[in-house]
């Protein structure tokens, strides 16, 4: 059924035309320091739920890696293009508000849960970006991992997830770019 929407949506038969033409971005060297990041952080076999994966350029970290993420995004337009590219697989993502994810998967259905610049948060949009990592985040066993521009989003991350139970760390991740995945956090269930 996921493939059959998925094809669907890249065929371009939700939309009256496509304006979106052409490849996604891809950036070489964010797929490659977001493969070091996780190297270390992700043991093989896991089954890893990806939300905000928007045109898949963060899910080649992980499909490079050996993994085969459930990758979702709200924006079908950003999932059609990774689509199309051929950089996302069809049997493996969705189209979903993110607040809606425990509606269709149980708890801990997850052993990780990760976003990769899981939005632009700011004191105005904190509100719908705590209520949507702190769903996501339902999902996961054993641990959960969110990049993002500052410290000071990664801090918010931190706070509203240790007041769910999750014990973690902040990460400086910043390279001389600037650009993607400068800040992390990255935590584990307490038990």
């Amino acid at each position: 059924l996921t493939e059959y929407f998925s094809d669907s949506l890249a065929a371009e038969l939700f939309c009256e035309s496509c304006s979106l033409k052409g490849a996604p971005l891809y950036v070489e060297e964010r797929i490659e320091r977001l493969m070091q990041l996780l190297q270390p952080i992700l043991p093989k076999g896991e089954s890893i739920l990806e939300i905000c994966c928007g045109s898949g350029m963060a899910t080649q970290a992980l499909i490079r890696q050996g993994y085969s993420p459930l990758s979702m995004d709200y924006d079908r337009c950003d999932l059609c293009l990774g689509l199309k590219s051929g950089f996302i697989d069809p049997k493996r993502c969705f189209v979903l508000d993110a607040r809606l994810l425990p509606c269709i998967f149980p708890a801990r259905s997850f052993h990780t849960v990760l976003g990769f610049m899981v939005g632009l948060i700011d004191d105005f949009n904190w509100p719908l970006w705590r209520d949507i990592l702190l769903k996501a985040s339902s999902l996961a066993e054993n641990r959960v991992l969110f990049t993002v521009y500052t410290q000071k989003e990664a801090e918010l991350i931190a706070k509203a997830l240790g007041g769910a139970g999750w014990k973690g760390k902040v990460i400086d991740n910043r390279d001389s770019k600037g650009i993607y995945d400068q800040w992390a956090y990255l935590a584990e269930k307490q038990k």
